[in-house]
């Protein structure tokens, strides 16, 4: 019979008629009856010609039939799969004894692949045979395991490794298969036997006990020939299906403990003989590690497997993730990702966003949840309605810490913003997945110790920032250490770009609770704020400092030779800083409001932090006689304990006593001159860190200065902001700050010092006292102690004097609205500060006089000592363009000259300043 015809394209239906299954089951039956009891004794070859016999017939009866109907149809299913099975572990041994390992492959696929004639394909139909008997239960497959069904078919598929390559014959008969497809079609059935087989746990069981399970570690991490990849996947879907089904404690056990790793000898019945002695995982570790010939898709493509693995093993045992982590497994994966990162292949993109996935997934392996660390208990600030979360348990739960490890690690030795942002997205998706796996991963400090880095990283920088956001936005948690760390990255302002984005979030933060202006002074934030806030005014009286301080920051000499090939550049410098020295400025302002707003009364949202027992501190800085730390920790202000620890020591030194083992001492250099080192093990380092934040963040109250106006004003702020009011491109938000400032407890001398700014300005700077009158008059509305202090610090006189002031000649030149929006501007706040005040009413009826106002409105100009009457045709013939002016701004051409128009707006100032109606 032509086999190859019959398998491309003979009807089905033709061979599987129900009277050609009734005869040929009747057939097969007599068949084995006389192969189980011949009439005669038969010798071996007999006995395989007779079972040879009946293979096309099992096939043609079976073949279509659900696979549940072999028991039903064959009673002697059993002894029927014994015999196959034993032909079929024959046979292989005969091709594959005494021979190369490449003989012998060959040997075996010549033997299994389908040919012409049914003669030929002797090894094909037994194949198959085997094929329909894995489909058809547990019992069948314990018989064909027995018969080492299983362990031969894995060693053939190690063996298949180094099938050599051979070329089509040209010439070849039409009806013969072409090679590669014959190829193909016995892998298909090859796997799919041991796809079923495997499924069960007994086969797992047999490799393991007859060692071949390590053949499959080695052979889905070992390197082949690109036409034998096939046979790579194969193993890969092999091992999958054994971790998805055939884990047993026995196979667990197997796979931890070292196994024998085999070579082929050319000796014995099997041909393999022990090598040496290796576990399995470390063998899968050292094959991907010492491997040159292989690319980098390939390498993820044997972890994926070997993940596969991990992952369903996890499920039962811890063993194995403690096996992947003891051979250095983690420690490979990051220097693979290393690798890739800098690989130039055209794929090696795709196989590390791949590998990133794949480590991503590693994080959730674990045979239970972990636990939040406790490193919230206590915390110094809480956001209102803040509780832990508890892991989800729904799979997406970090359960292994080393995981995480290996992003961490690989995004702080990244040289490329392409793996950082590729790391920074795994992380944000892992913290997304489940709102516990921030807190779980919070010993790691991992964005804090991203923060020293991110500044080189300008494609990641946004989602960094992001993640900081998602801290705050959804998880409703204040990270402390996080905004240290970005407290010393804004004091470095490596690069604008970065500083612009992370005051952008500050500024998010700041408005997201006022706590954040406690959180913020306590961290170091607003003096670094300030710091910056300096270095723009500096730019604004010396501009060509800008061009010098970036040609610092990119660490070349900066030359007057480079500023006509970088003009572009230097404006484009210049931009940065002016955004960034607007966000510092909305930000002052928000945290200057925030703090306003929490003088009230209490310190919204503090909590002092718990201080630890003295029995848990190092014996250096306790007093065991009394068990009380040293008093000079306890320095209240933040100030002097900086002096003492300073910042960059907490954030430097505090963060990396995570990575120290249990137990295991860490050095830890003090602060001062004489450069000593205190040896602290890891659990006692945790607990002086804790203390020295909590010395260092906890509010401790002493009066107003600890408000951030109070600080602000220690840091010269607030004398910086009043000098660069005269600057219009920043005076806007200069002004809201004072406005801040005004309005905290110790706000006299800003309102004073920018009255004194106004009266000091030159005449001719209109906009500038209009802006500043523009800035009192809100602060002068919304608070009963600031319109005090307007009286006590000559605010009257400061506005009258204005007026005084604009009594000279030369306004024929200045813009008539300026002049107007400026007198405008006098009149309001004049009403402003006499509203509900029966003190500053009586003040500037008795001291300052209405009549001295008068005074001073009468001689700005638009006033005349002449009483002669105008002739009657100058004037408009009724009053509707008078009656206008009260209501709306006149036309130019409606018949009104332009000194009735000016007379005319000041009387509607006086009449609104009378009636208290400005604001109506």
């Amino acid at each position: 019979m032509n086999v190859v015809k019959r398998i491309m394209g003979r009807p089905r239906q033709e061979e599987c008629s129900p009277q050609d299954n009734a005869l040929g089951l009747m057939h097969l039956r007599r068949l084995f009856s006389e192969l189980c009891h011949p009439p005669r004794h038969m010798t071996q070859k007999e006995q395989e010609e007779k079972l040879y016999m009946m293979l096309p017939v099992f096939n043609r009866v079976f073949g279509s039939a659900p696979p549940v109907t072999m028991t039903e149809k064959f009673s002697d299913l059993l002894q029927f799969t014994t015999q196959v099975s034993r032909l079929m572990v024959t046979e292989i041994r005969r091709r594959a004894s005494n021979k190369s390992t490449e003989a012998a492959s060959r040997a075996i696929v010549q033997f299994l692949e389908v040919n012409q004639s049914e003669e030929a394909s002797r090894g094909w139909m037994l194949l198959t045979t085997i094929n329909l008997l894995a489909s058809s239960g547990q019992k069948t497959v314990d018989c064909m395991t027995t018969m080492s069904v299983p362990s031969t078919l894995v060693k053939c598929l190690y063996l298949f490794f180094d099938l050599p390559h051979t070329p089509e014959v040209p010439g070849a008969a039409q009806t013969e298969l072409p090679l590669a497809d014959r190829r193909a079609l016995l892998q298909k059935v090859f796997v799919q036997i041991l796809v079923k087989l495997c499924s069960f746990v007994s086969p797992a069981e047999e490799l393991a006990q007859k060692d071949d399970l390590q053949l499959l570690f080695s052979a889905i991490t070992s390197w082949c020939p690109p036409h034998n990849l096939p046979w790579r996947k194969s193993a890969g879907e092999v091992l999958m299906t054994i971790s998805r089904h055939g884990l047993s404690v026995n196979v667990v056990k197997y796979i931890h403990g070292p196994q024998c790793c085999y070579a082929w000898g050319g000796v014995g019945v099997t041909g393999f003989t022990p090598l040496c002695q290796k576990e399995c995982l470390s063998t899968c570790v050292q094959n991907m590690q010492q491997s040159d010939d292989l690319s980098p898709l390939e390498i993820v493509e044997m972890f994926a497997g070997l993940s596969c693995f991990l992952k369903d093993s996890s499920e039962v045992s811890q063993t194995l993730l403690d096996d992947f982590r003891m051979c250095q497994g983690y420690a490979f994966l990051c220097d693979l990702m290393l690798r890739l990162e800098q690989a130039k292949e055209d794929d090696a993109k795709d196989a590390l966003k791949d590998l990133v996935n794949l480590v991503t997934a590693l994080t959730t392996y674990g045979v239970s949840d972990l636990k939040p660390g406790g490193f919230t208990t206590g915390a110094p600030f809480l956001l209102p309605g803040f509780v832990v979360p508890q892991p989800s348990g729904n799979g997406h739960t970090v359960r292994n810490i080393q995981a995480f490890s290996v992003l961490q690690n690989a995004f702080l030795k990244a040289k490329s913003s392409r793996l950082s942002r590729t790391i920074l997205d795994a992380i944000a998706n892992i913290y997304m997945a489940d709102n516990a796996n921030y807190f779980i991963l919070e010993a790691q400090h991992t964005l804090s110790q991203f923060a020293e880095k991110i500044s080189k990283l300008p494609e990641a920088q946004a989602k960094y920032f992001e993640l900081m956001e998602f801290v705050v936005f959804s998880l409703n948690y204040v990270p402390c250490k996080e905004l240290f760390s970005v407290s010393v990255l804004l004091k470095a302002n490596a690069s604008y770009q970065c500083s612009i984005t992370a005051t952008r979030t500050l500024l998010k933060l700041a408005r997201h609770d006022p706590v954040f202006s406690d959180v913020f002074r306590e961290v170091g934030l607003l003096e670094v704020l300030v710091n910056l806030l300096h270095k723009y005014a500096a730019l604004l009286k010396d501009p060509t400092q800008a061009h010098n301080q970036q040609g610092e920051e990119e660490g070349r000499p900066t030359g007057r030779g480079d500023v006509p090939e970088g003009g572009s550049k230097n404006n484009c410098v210049a931009e940065e800083q002016k955004q960034l020295a607007w966000l510092v400025m909305e930000t002052l302002t928000v945290l200057l409001q925030g703090s306003n707003t929490n003088a009230g009364g209490h310190m919204s949202g503090l909590q002092h932090h718990a201080m630890p027992h003295h029995d848990t501190l190092p014996e250096r800085i306790t007093k065991s006689s009394a068990g009380i730390i040293p008093k000079k920790l306890f320095l209240p202000v933040r100030l002097k304990l900086r002096a003492a620890l300073p910042l960059c020591f907490l954030v430097s030194h505090a963060f990396p006593w995570a990575w120290a083992k249990p137990g295991r001492p860490v050095l830890i250099p003090q602060g001062g001159k004489t450069g000593r080192q205190e040896l602290f093990t890891r659990d006692q380092a945790d607990t002086v860190v804790s203390f020295m934040l909590s010395l260092s963040i906890s509010p401790v109250p002493t009066g107003p200065n600890r408000m951030c106006s109070g600080l602000f004003r220690e840091f010269g702020g607030a004398r910086c902001v009043h000098n660069i009011v005269k600057y219009r491109q920043c005076r806007e938000h200069a002004l809201m700050i004072i406005q801040q400032l005004v309005l905290s407890p110790s706000g006299d001398d800003d309102m004073g010092t920018l009255l004194g700014l106004m009266h000091s300005a030159p005449p001719t700077e209109l906009q500038l006292k209009t802006d500043i009158l523009r800035a009192l008059l809100a602060v002068l509305r919304e608070s009963h102690r600031t319109r005090t202090v307007f009286r006590k610090v000559g605010g009257f006189v400061y506005l009258t004097s204005l007026l005084v002031a604009m009594e000279t000649n030369g306004w024929e030149k200045a813009n008539q609205n300026q002049v107007f929006e400026l007198l405008h501007a006098v009149f309001c706040a004049l009403t402003a500060a006499m509203r509900y005040e029966p003190a500053n009413s009586h003040f500037f009826r008795t001291e300052v006089q209405y009549e001295k106002l008068a005074d001073a409105v009468r001689l700005l100009g638009c006033f005349s000592d002449s009483r002669k009457v105008a002739p009657a045709g100058v004037l408009p013939s009724n009053a509707q363009p008078f009656q206008r002016l009260l209501e709306d701004e006149p036309a130019p051409g409606d018949g009104v000259c332009p000194r009735l128009r000016h007379c005319s707006k000041l009387f509607i100032y006086l009449y609104k300043m009378a009636t208290d109606s400005f604001d109506r």
